[in-house]
C-alpha cells in the first residue's frame, strides 16, 4: 500500500472520529500517575509499640484506633506534677488564710490610726501615739503585701506545673495511634514491642477519597485549559470526572538566558487535574488517560 493511500485512510479515520465535535471542541489526550493523600502516623516518644492491630493492607475508619505506645514513663511524670501542683495548692491556701488575718490587723490599726488622727487635731492624744499607730499601719500594709506577691507566685507556679501536666497529656494522647482519616494501610515500619524513636513514622495511611494526577503541556497546549476545567479520565472500561485543580506558573525545566523557537518547545508545565474516588477504584501509582475538551 502506497503512501499516497495510508495518508488518505488516516484523513478518513480522523473525520470520522471527530466528526462531531471538530467544528466546536478540541479534544486533548494525556496520561498520568495518580497519587492520593498520605498520612503518616508517628510516635510522640520513644518507648515499646505495645499494641499494633491492623497490618498492611487492612482499611480503617477515621478515629479508629491501630497501636498503642508504651505511655508508662509519661504516667509517671504526671504523678510528680500532679503531686507537685497539690503542694502549691496548700501553699496558696496557706497564704490566704494569713492575708485575711493580716488584712483584719491593718484594718483595726488604719481604724484606730484614723480616730486618733482626727483626735490628735483637738489635742485629745499626744503626737507619739499617733505616730506609733502610723507605723503599726506602715508595718502590717507591707506584710500584708508580702503575702499577696507570695499568694501571686504560688499562682504562677501552679500555672507553670499545668502547662506541664497539659503538655505530657497531649502527648500521652497522641501514644494512643489513631486513623486520621478513612483509608488503607499502606506501610508499617515496626513491629510489637520494638522502640520508636521519638517522632519517627510508625504507619502510613492512604486516604484514596480524592485523588489526583499532575499532566504536563507545552506552552502552546497551556493556552487551551483554565483551572475549573473539566476533564475525563479513564482507566480500562471506567470512567471518572475529574477538574483542572491547578497550573503551575513556572515551566518544569528552566529555560536558558536567551528564549529561541526551538528551545521555548522543550518547555512543559505541570497541570494538577483532581478525581473523585467513591467506588476507590483510583488506586497510587495506576496511570490513567485523561482527555480534555476545549472550546474555541
Amino acid at each position: 500500500m502506497n503512501k499516497m493511500l495510508w495518508t488518505s485512510i488516516i484523513v478518513v479515520m480522523t473525520g470520522i472520529l471527530f466528526s462531531g465535535c471538530s467544528n466546536s471542541t478540541d479534544i486533548i489526550t494525556y496520561t498520568g500517575i495518580i497519587e492520593g493523600e498520605t498520612h503518616t502516623i508517628s510516635s510522640p516518644v520513644t518507648d515499646r509499640l505495645i499494641d499494633l492491630s491492623v497490618t498492611e493492607g487492612d482499611w480503617v475508619k477515621r478515629g479508629e484506633v491501630l497501636g498503642n505506645i508504651d505511655d508508662s514513663s509519661l504516667i509517671l511524670q504526671l504523678k510528680g506534677l500532679a503531686a507537685g501542683f497539690d503542694q502549691l495548692d496548700l501553699q496558696e491556701k496557706d497564704a490566704e488564710i494569713s492575708l485575711e488575718q493580716i488584712g483584719e490587723t491593718f484594718n483595726h490599726y488604719n481604724s484606730m490610726y484614723q480616730k486618733n488622727l482626727a483626735l490628735l487635731e483637738q489635742e485629745a492624744v499626744s503626737d507619739q501615739t499617733v505616730r506609733d499607730l502610723k507605723l503599726q499601719v506602715d508595718k502590717w500594709n507591707r506584710d500584708r503585701r508580702s503575702v499577696e506577691i507570695r499568694i501571686d507566685l504560688i499562682k504562677s507556679q501552679k500555672e507553670s506545673l499545668q502547662y506541664q501536666i497539659d503538655q505530657i497529656k497531649d502527648v500521652q494522647a497522641k501514644t494512643i495511634l489513631k486513623a486520621s482519616s478513612d483509608g488503607y494501610i499502606d506501610k508499617v515500619y515496626f513491629e510489637l514491642d520494638e522502640f520508636i524513636p521519638p517522632l519517627r513514622p510508625v504507619l502510613d495511611l492512604v486516604n484514596l477519597d480524592n485523588v489526583w494526577c499532575y499532566i504536563y503541556m507545552s506552552e502552546m497546549e497551556l493556552i487551551e485549559v483554565s483551572v475549573g476545567d473539566t476533564v475525563e479520565g479513564r482507566v480500562a472500561d471506567h470512567l471518572f470526572a475529574g477538574e483542572v485543580r491547578h497550573i503551575n506558573s513556572r515551566s518544569e525545566f528552566s529555560p536558558k538566558e536567551i528564549l529561541s523557537p526551538d528551545n521555548r518547545k522543550a518547555l512543559v508545565y505541570a497541570v494538577k487535574v483532581n478525581f473523585k474516588n467513591p467506588d476507590k477504584i483510583l488506586k497510587i501509582g495506576m496511570p490513567i488517560d485523561i482527555y480534555l475538551q476545549k472550546t474555541k
